[in-house]
């Protein structure tokens, strides 16, 4: 039975945008920066819908987002709206930091199904065990099947981690969703040269995994494919000690790492986002995401049929051959450089022990023919 001093209840708030007359709504009173993220899901979806994109309207009954605010933890679903309105309906509730410790520990199992059978509660509500397990009695039956299939999908993660997270559920393509949901955190391989002591980001982990499954039926190579995110400013640097490595280790001829690594150094020129998304093949190959496709995961639209096209078309490409550049040859010197040698010049100290020579004395003039018959 519930405690009556309250220990084991819970308050959830009702969140509804836009705010409807029949249902008080806490969403006013959350922090901008709240009200944005709200805002912000909203909008791109519904604008979606409004673009008569009528394929969205049965999707969107499959989506349960939780998001973890500065207020708090919000978990939602997004309704059609009743008939005669167009757009949609964002419902779901808000669980404030002073009573979401009890309520992950307690209700963290059902609290996705109450989110996505639409909170029909309104305004403050404090609810404690007996009440939590009708309301979920009553959402799980209102449930749509594949809505139902894709929250115990997600059941397992959430009763594994101590600690609220953000994670999305939806039949949606997930790049409609432009807020950044939390990403699962995972330790490089230990084995290799790519392990710099930091953390590496892989997005979504699970769904990650998935797709990347898929890749690996299609072709076993793919198997050892892995998923890298880091930060632009750092990406060169890991490149470059990665390719050190296997120089030493006789992977590459010597002096061969320079010449990739400036080819690296080349194409990151064409990437101008804060992190870079790259392939780690099989501990042989580093290779970088379309930068469009790049962009795209750094702005968070993590279309994951796109994502799978541009990691299979980076896969198929023929591997690079690089080669050392041809060392400079000596210019030749002419047939005649060879044969002739210079003149040597004389040094200094040789010109100094030379004298000038002294000008050579007039010889007498000699006397013509007539000169001697004429004498004085």
């Amino acid at each position: 039975m519930e405690n009556p001093s309250g220990m084991f209840s819970v308050n959830l708030q009702t969140l509804v945008y836009p705010p409807l007359k029949s249902q008080s709504s806490c969403f006013g009173a959350l922090p901008e920066h709240d009200r944005e993220v709200i805002t912000k899901l909203y909008d791109s979806v519904n604008g979606k819908l409004m673009v008569s994109q009528a394929w969205i309207i049965p999707a969107t009954r499959n989506t349960v987002c939780c998001c973890c605010l500065e207020a708090g933890l919000a978990m939602f679903t997004l309704l059609p709206t009743e008939k005669g309105q167009v757009g949609l309906t964002l419902k779901g509730f808000l669980i404030e930091h002073s009573d979401l410790r009890t309520a992950w520990q307690l209700y963290r199992m059902k609290l996705p199904v109450l989110a996505g059978a639409g909170w029909a509660l309104s305004g403050s509500s404090l609810i404690g065990p007996e009440m939590v397990d009708s309301l979920y009695e009553q959402s799980a039956a209102e449930l749509p099947d594949e809505l139902r299939t894709m929250i115990e999908q997600i059941l397992p993660r959430i009763a594994e981690s101590p600690a609220p997270f953000s994670f999305l559920v939806t039949g949606l393509p997930p790049r409609l969703f432009p807020v950044q949901f939390h990403a699962a955190q995972i330790n490089p391989p230990s084995a290799d040269s790519m392990n710099t002591g930091d953390q590496i980001l892989l997005r979504d982990d699970d769904r990650m995994k998935r797709y990347l499954s898929v890749l690996a039926e299609r072709k076993p190579a793919y198997r050892s494919t892995i998923l890298y995110c880091r930060p632009r400013r750092g990406f060169l640097s890991m490149v470059r000690a990665w390719l050190d490595e296997c120089e030493k280790q006789g992977k590459l001829e010597k002096g061969l790492a320079k010449v990739i690594a400036k080819d690296y150094e080349e194409q990151l020129e064409q990437y101008t986002d804060d992190y870079v998304f790259a392939l780690y093949v099989g501990g042989e190959e580093i290779l970088l995401l379309d930068p469009r496709l790049n962009h795209d995961l750094n702005e968070g639209y993590l279309d994951f049929d796109m994502l799978l096209t541009g990691i299979e078309r980076e896969l198929r490409r023929p591997k690079k051959d690089y080669s050392l550049p041809e060392p400079k040859k000596p210019a030749r010197r002419s047939k005649k450089d060879d044969t002739a040698p210079l003149p040597e010049m004389p040094s200094v100290e040789d010109g100094a022990k030379k004298k000038p020579k002294k000008p050579a004395e007039e010889e007498p003039k000699k006397k013509g023919f007539f000169g001697g018959l004429f004498r004085k």
